[in-house]
């Protein structure tokens, strides 16, 4: 019981810092990767897009696609995405691990407004065209999974249509669109009911859409501390994608870092439930190469049938604004 009351002082805290700091607008005073690069889902968002060990299905299919052999539901979802800078974005997905042995899902990101090339920071702000708004047009991602003794496996793809990154060579050479096909893989396994395991790469096969996609290696650990109470532990290192992350150190402007190093962060996460019908999270990460640290929260209303959420999250500490993004779930009867 402590523990979940100091979850729940915890998310409430959270929640109102984000969204205290999402009235200072928006703005790009740092160099960062756009917000939909690492957008896993709404509930993803509420974790910093960690949970490689345990998460729910649409997660799964770009968090850890090994996972979703964990689920015994037919869930359709979607949800809306505020980023900190750029366009909003909506994101729908589909999960199966209910009607067949092998369970399946995909997640489709997409925008309804069009891509505009910010020329300079001046012009980016006169215009409304953010420079860290995401050149991607349409992000859609599958995933399947079985379960093979004591592991859970997971293979699934990514497709992505994208402009060109600002700055970028394709851009320079004159290139219009940018698209390809990458590879995800995961596992999961469990030592013990509470305690759970998980690892995946994310983009193993295409330099094509490196800087759409970034290679990214994920491994974490769930521990169900009781019924209502789950924490995490997770980790990632993710590659560097130079036409948002120049030189420059989020701790000290004036202090260059060598974007040869991958960015690795280390995320930290509890989801607490209250009386089976609200579901709180919350979740902090800190780099271990730069000075970036990240804050989310979310609270979600869960019924039999279906779960509305909302979750905020600061990417960037550093910068202005939050990341906030309203989502629902249903559960098919099949």
């Amino acid at each position: 019981m402590t523990k979940l009351m100091l979850v729940n002082a915890v998310s409430v805290c959270c929640a109102g810092w984000l969204l205290s700091s999402a009235a200072y607008g928006k703005a790009d005073p740092v160099p960062h990767l756009p917000d939909e690069y690492e957008t896993t889902s709404g509930h993803g968002i509420a974790m910093n897009n960690a949970g490689y060990a345990q998460n729910d299905g649409f997660t799964a299919v770009r968090a850890n696609p090994a996972l979703l052999s964990t689920q015994r539901d037919y869930t359709v979802s979607a949800g809306y995405h505020w980023p900190t800078a750029g366009r909003d974005y909506f994101q729908a997905g589909v999960v199966d691990a209910k009607t067949s042995p092998v369970a399946a899902g995909v997640s489709y990101t997409g925008y309804t407004d069009d891509f505009s090339y910010p020329v300079d920071p001046a012009s980016a702000k006169a215009t409304g065209a953010s420079l860290y708004d995401s050149p991607v047009t349409r992000r859609a991602s599958i995933a399947v999974a079985s379960v093979f003794g004591q592991f859970s496996l997971g293979l699934g793809g990514t497709y992505v249509e994208a402009h060109p990154a600002p700055g970028s060579t394709q851009q320079q050479s004159g290139a219009t669109r940018i698209s390809g096909f990458c590879l995800n893989a995961g596992i999961a396994t469990s030592i013990s009911p509470e305690w759970h395991f998980g690892a995946a790469i994310e983009n193993a096969s295409s330099r094509k859409i490196k800087d759409y996609d970034p290679r990214t290696f994920k491994i974490g650990t769930a521990y169900n501390a009781s019924p209502m109470l789950t924490l995490f532990l997770d980790a990632r290192q993710r590659d560097r994608v130079p036409e948002y992350e120049d030189q420059i150190s989020l701790d000290n402007p004036s202090q260059s870092i060598t974007l040869s190093q991958p960015e690795r962060l280390v995320i930290g996460s509890a989801v607490a439930m209250v009386q089976d019908y609200l579901r709180l999270t919350a979740s902090y990460g800190q780099s271990t190469t730069d000075g970036r640290r990240l804050l989310s929260g979310g609270a979600a209303l869960i019924s039999k049938n279906f779960t509305l959420s909302y979750a905020a999250s600061r990417p960037y500490m550093k910068i202005p604004g939050a990341h906030q993004v309203v989502t629902l779930s249903f559960e098919m009867a099949m």
